[in-house]
């Protein structure tokens, strides 16, 4: 589902001319090109937020790994140490 939003805009005169360039060679209106732009941003920007959520649970799962061997590896050591 879609919903139409009637909404102005104002771009800087090189911004505009980049939209117009973009609409020209897309054979697209500039309404377009600026739909798709802002489309492109927020899954973008979802990207970015799933990917940071992912970096936090990996460096979790790291660090209680890390954990884990050195308890192991504490281990090793003292069974290797005469008594």
């Amino acid at each position: 589902m879609t919903t139409t939003v009637a909404k102005t805009y104002r771009f800087s005169t090189a911004l505009h001319k980049l939209i117009v360039d973009e609409a020209e060679r897309t054979k697209t209106s500039e309404a377009e090109v600026v739909r798709l732009a802002l489309r492109r941003h927020f899954e973008n920007q979802q990207e970015v937020a799933r990917l940071e959520a992912m970096e936090l649970r990996l460096a979790a799962a790291i660090k209680t790994n890390g954990k884990q061997l050195d308890s192991l590896i504490r281990q090793v050591i003292a069974m290797a140490q005469p008594e």
